[in-house]
């Protein structure tokens, strides 16, 4: 997985960020217009 969606996945694997983040910042950029076919990174993972 690319894009966005695959970043944020990529971050969590890495323990980057928890998946709770990830999770949040998708629903922000949902909220402002961002189309995701997923709506929580951590279903991915």
């Amino acid at each position: 997985m690319t894009g966005t969606i695959g970043i944020l996945k990529a971050f969590c694997i890495d323990r980057t960020i928890p998946s709770e983040q990830a999770d949040a910042i998708l629903a922000r950029m949902v909220d402002v217009g961002f189309y995701s076919p997923v709506r929580r990174v951590s279903d991915l993972l």
